[in-house]
């Protein structure tokens, strides 16, 4: 494991980003990290207003956010034959497993993903 470092998946950002007192541990007592398809998730939320995404992208342009990892293919590949996930979570998910970092998720769809350390916190619904 790398440090306190953890990887954000996208709701827990919009939890976060809306206020939710819950979320806060993983931004104040850990090293937040941020899965590009996170950051393409945030910004082409077609329900914020211009205000509201001009706040994301300051808030992610503070964030680390990691680009593609080319190895990570592989890892996607066994994911995705394993489980039906979605191609951005099943990416999410193999970038936590290659960098062996935990994902924060409240998505039940991650739950038992091998090789994937989780913290699931269920939240209510978006």
């Amino acid at each position: 494991m790398s440090g306190n470092r953890i990887i954000i998946d996208t709701n827990i950002a919009i939890y976060f980003l809306l206020g939710h007192k819950e979320t806060e541990k993983y931004f104040y007592d850990f090293n937040p990290v941020f899965s590009f398809i996170s950051e393409l998730e945030l910004i082409s939320g077609r329900d914020f207003y211009k205000e509201e995404l001009i706040d994301i992208q300051n808030f992610l342009s503070k964030q680390v956010v990691l680009d593609y990892i080319p190895a990570i293919k592989e890892i996607i590949i066994r994911i995705r034959s394993q489980r039906k996930l979605k191609l951005p979570d099943a990416i999410i998910a193999a970038t936590a497993i290659y960098l062996d970092i935990p994902l924060v998720t409240s998505d039940k769809s991650f739950v038992n993903i091998d090789g994937l350390n989780l913290i699931y916190n269920e939240l209510p619904p978006l």
